[in-house]
């Protein structure tokens, strides 16, 4: 009978699941909640009747369209070159593929829609939803609640506003889902001993890691450390109790190793190249949680977001810049409600659970709320929860609502008893509902009455502390209709929990009852009523943002994960070459805010301005010191703010082919500056930089600054003096120039080759003046030009180092020829060179340098010393051919030559090896955030440029064994259990914990 309940049970979940996704199986429908026919950008060039928008957007969600579908692409496109996706070059200059976590390289649900394309993510959603269901209800049975009880505690978790909310993001959901697997495999390890069940919860451990949003995980894994801490204080007395808190313990620490491959990266990333930082405790506090979304325990929907910009009106409560994007505010980060049902049923379990599973899991969920809507209790625990200053503090919210399905499986079983106290609590409870729901649909504006919207924009206007602003201005900041969806949704959700109150305080209304048992309720006699009402409450709310969406404007392919190209892609694409990589795109202002980034990337170009959770670090501080401004956030970068900007010489550094921008008259000078318009498709202007740089160059050896510092550097690229052709930076710290001895061990063997000698030479500071005889003297003396030079050495007040590469240079193509055969002939000695003290200005034989004539006797040395590298070979450029490309391979031939750094304007990451003829070269930090390798003096040759992170490898070695080890943990046990005794199992089945 119980296994035939279970049956039953596990078939409504799959039924309600089938409820939310199964729309998105019918033929031309697709689980994704936008389209690209819902940015402005994107309908450029089109028919206005065969634009189709998504009916019902769920713009908290762009995150698939801008994030995951573009991960989703880069990782299929390595599956079908059979290579592990490690790099993805589309957006930013390049990053990291599997370090960023948040693609679910490695996760095996996330593998559906690789090979079912989009119409895989509605089987995930639905997959993920069956995970969390039966998940808690095999974990609820384990700690022996009924199967009423397990069915309504596996509604509440897995149709929770907390998971459906953000269904679509499949890392999130993926990484929260797992957490009722790991206490099951946990709680049935300790009641039936065996290595079977730890393997599993170990599994599901690493697969919440595996998922791609690490910052969940980690709530996670608390959640079942707690648990088991607690296991072992109320057993203390029990023999071996210490020894089963060690073995889970080992277990969880397993399921760690088994996420390795993941972890390794990930952690590597984040410590050293990610821009990912540490929040302030100010911060961190700050994001706390307001007291007035407690609103979200009962009704999920009264603060959702509707707009592109992710702005609701009922949320705003820190003005209007808040109101355009509040990133802290929106459905999807603050969504905690189990319904009116499940918060009183938990309630109940509050109040009058005595088990230490019911305390535990009360004190789960209120500290976890207290914590958030608490501002100094936050404060006062950061020291010791250092993983919050990752993120927001809200994700802990997946506590508190796990916690709270737990404690509603509990209030189920506590309803259907006769204690008169809790059927009095439980009525109690129903009228403080109703009589919050009437609140909630009073204070929302009716959409049919005008007068209450504009009522509602004046408000605003006076909680932003301008009561000079017009209605007109109001509505020019938040467009009236985004009140009305507001609106709409706020009351759609009031109702249902207005409905749902109203039936609770008839089914939980005590009344006497002529036979002997006293008094009796509805839910007492049919209890089913309460999983079948929480059900229903739960699958209504979430039903709406889950609509999908016609494939139509979507993909003509949608078994693919690639997206029908617009007009606008179309003319940015012209200009690819076959063979090389595809066009680079930037963008030309942050509004409007359609022109996301990377989602250029799913119509085959690639996107400066990336959108990345975890940017490289070099790449943003490189953006905000040619464009300040241009950096929004750790998560992304944004596009150029002035004009201007677009005439930089970094700009043509980085391979900017194309740039998009909605400014109705263009850029101004876009022709003086390189520019030429490829296309006009309103609202948006195409235009190509005539000057960008190809993806690799050749810089010579003469003009090779190893400027060691970062300010440095950056200050250098984002002048407009500055020649990514000529000049080359190198961070010391990064990337070391060669000695002779690597030098002669690189041309050992080798024809062709001539000794080269160099010198590695300060850039001294100006020569302090002599003491004036009078006062006119110094006053004539204060009028001399600070840059002049008086020795001709290079050592100026400034520009001493370019000066110094540049005269070496001029006069070594003087003195020195090449053969046309690529054998570099021996130059005639140039002055200076040959004599290292010459050269060096004087060196003496301690190697101190001359004081120039009028030094005075104390002078401070430079406070950021640039170095230049002096060679006595020419300075001709080397011509540079891309054989072949694709992401994280490349292959380059260089011409004959002189010493030079081959420049590859991707990310330098010290996971990218160098090959050339069988010999590793180095690869250098070149112009703070791209990739260098010297290339010494000989004929043409081939460089390979391969990415290879050691993590990686460590990582897939160490997680592979543990993966065998768990293996052979699921085999064993199943041996050794066919000889379990009968009574064992009965002992362990007649244990309750109330």
């Amino acid at each position: 009978m119980q296994r035939l309940g279970l049956f039953f049970s596990g078939l409504a979940i799959l039924m309600a699941g089938l409820f939310l996704t199964g729309e998105s199986f019918l033929p031309g429908q697709l689980f994704v909640p936008l389209t690209p026919d819902d940015f402005p950008a994107w309908q450029a060039g089109r028919d206005p009747d065969s634009l189709q928008a998504h009916p019902h957007p769920n713009w908290t969600m762009s995150d698939v369209f801008h994030l995951l579908v573009p991960g989703l692409a880069v990782t299929r496109a390595a599956v079908e070159r059979q290579e592990l996706p490690l790099w993805d070059p589309s957006q930013a200059l390049g990053v990291p593929h599997l370090h960023q976590v948040h693609y679910s390289v490695l996760y095996p649900p996330a593998w559906i829609p690789l090979f079912m394309g989009l119409k895989g993510l509605g089987v995930l959603a639905l997959v993920h939803l069956l995970v969390a269901g039966w998940g808690m209800l095999a974990y609820l049975r384990a700690i022996d609640r009924t199967i009423l009880a397990a069915l309504a505690g596996a509604f509440c978790f897995a149709f929770s506003a907390w998971i459906t909310a953000r269904l679509h993001s499949f890392p999130v959901v993926g990484a929260a889902v797992w957490l009722p697997w790991v206490l099951w495999g946990l709680e049935r390890a300790s009641q039936l001993g065996g290595l079977r069940h730890r393997a599993l919860a170990a599994a599901a451990l690493a697969l919440s890691f595996l998922a791609g949003f690490p910052q969940i995980s980690i709530w996670v894994l608390v959640t079942a450390t707690v648990v088991e801490l607690m296991r072992w204080l109320v057993s203390l007395r029990t023999p071996g109790a210490f020894g089963r808190l060690v073995a889970n313990g080992a277990t969880l620490g397993l399921g760690l190793v088994l996420a390795l491959p993941q972890i390794l990266p990930t952690v590597e990333y984040m410590r050293t190249e990610s821009l990912r930082a540490e929040q302030t405790h100010e911060a961190i506090v700050a994001d706390a949680l307001e007291l007035p979304l407690l609103w979200h325990l009962f009704t999920p929907d009264r603060y959702a977001s509707v707009d592109t910009v992710g702005f609701h009106p009922l949320a705003l409560l820190h003005g209007i810049e808040q109101a355009k994007a509040p990133a802290a505010l929106n459905r999807a980060e603050v969504s905690m409600s189990v319904g009116v049902m499940g918060g009183l049923l938990a309630l109940l379990a509050l109040l009058f659970g005595r088990t230490w599973r019911t305390i535990t899991f009360a004190l789960l969920g209120v500290g976890a709320l207290t914590l958030l809507a608490w501002p100094e209790a936050l404060r006062r625990v950061l020291p010791f929860v250092p993983w919050l200053e990752f993120g927001s503090p809200k994700r802990m919210l997946l506590v508190s609502t796990f916690a709270m399905s737990v404690l509603a499986a509990g209030g189920v079983d506590l309803a259907k008893g006769y204690k008169l106290r809790v059927t009095c609590t439980a009525w109690g409870l129903a009228v403080a509902c109703t009589v919050l729901a009437i609140y909630a649909r009073l204070t929302v504006p009716t959409v049919s009455e005008g007068w209450e919207i504009e009522d509602w924009a004046r408000s605003l206007a006076l909680r932003l502390g301008d009561g000079s602003m017009s209605l007109e201005d109001v509505f020019a900041w938040v467009p009236r209709k985004n009140f009305e969806l507001a609106s709409a949704a706020a009351q759609h959700s009031a109702h249902i929990a207005l409905a749902v109150a109203v039936f609770a305080i008839l089914y939980f209304a005590p009344r006497r009852h002529t036979s002997i048992q006293g008094w009796r309720t509805w839910a007492q006699q049919a209890p089913v009523l309460l999983a079948v009402v929480l059900a229903a409450e739960l699958l209504s709310t979430a039903l709406p943002l889950l609509r999908p969406s016609s494939s139509l404007p979507v993909s003509s392919t949608p078994d693919s994960l690639q997206l029908d190209v617009p007009e606008l892609a179309k003319e940015a694409r012209a200009l690819d070459v076959a063979g090389e990589p595809p066009s680079r795109v930037a963008r030309l202002g942050n509004e409007p805010p359609y022109l996301r980034p990377n989602f250029t990337s799913l119509f085959g170009l690639h996107d400066v301005q990336a959108y990345a959770p975890m940017v490289p670090r070099r790449t943003a501080e490189l953006f905000d010191a040619v464009a300040p401004g241009a950096a929004i956030s750790g998560s992304h970068l944004g596009g150029f703010t002035d004009a201007t900007q677009l005439d930089l010489p970094a700009v043509d550094m980085l391979g900017i082919d194309v740039v998009l921008t909605d400014h109705a008259e263009g850029v101004p000078g876009w022709a003086d500056m390189g520019y030429e318009e490829l296309a006009v498709l309103d609202p948006v202007r195409v235009l190509r930089n005539t000057e960008a740089l190809p993806r690799a160059w050749a810089v010579p050896m003469h003009g090779v600054v190893p400027a060691p510092f970062a300010k440095a550097r950056l200050e250098i690229l984002a002048e407009r003096d500055f020649d990514p052709r000529r000049e080359v930076l190198l961070d010391l710290e990064q990337a070391p120039l060669p000695t002779d001895a690597e030098w002669s061990r690189l041309r050992r063997g080798k024809t062709g080759m001539i000794e080269s000698r160099k010198v590695l030479v300060p850039v001294a500071p100006p020569p302090a003046p002599a003491a004036p005889a009078d006062e006119s003297a110094a006053d004539d003396e204060s009028d001399t030009d600070e840059n002049e030079t008086d020795d001709g050495s290079g050592a100026d007040g400034g520009d001493g180092a370019e000066q110094a590469a540049g005269t070496d240079a001029e006069a070594a193509d003087a003195a020195s020829g090449e053969d046309p055969e690529g054998d570099t002939q021996t130059p005639e000695p140039v002055a200076g060179e040959d004599d290292p003290e010459a050269a060096a200005g004087g060196t003496k034989g301690d190697g101190a340098p001359d004081a120039p004539e009028g030094a005075g006797a104390a002078v401070a040395p430079p406070p950021e010393p640039e170095m230049v590298l002096r060679t006595n070979w020419p300075a001709g450029p080397r011509s540079v051919t891309i054989e072949a490309y694709r992401p994280g391979w490349i292959q380059l031939r260089v011409g004959p030559g002189s010493p030079s750094v081959l420049v590859f304007s991707e990310t330098w990451h010290p996971g990218w090896r160098a090959e050339m003829a069988s010999e590793q070269l180095p690869v250098w930090v070149a112009n703070h955030a791209l990739i260098g390798v010297p290339v010494w003096p000989r004929g043409e040759v081939v460089v390979k440029l391969r990415f290879d992170p050691p993590l990686v490898r460590y990582g897939l070695m160490g997680g592979g064994v543990a993966w065998l080890v768990c293996l052979v943990m699921l085999v064993l046990p199943a041996r050794r259990g066919r000889g379990r005794s009968t009574a064992r199992k009965k002992q362990v089945k007649a244990r309750s914990d109330g």
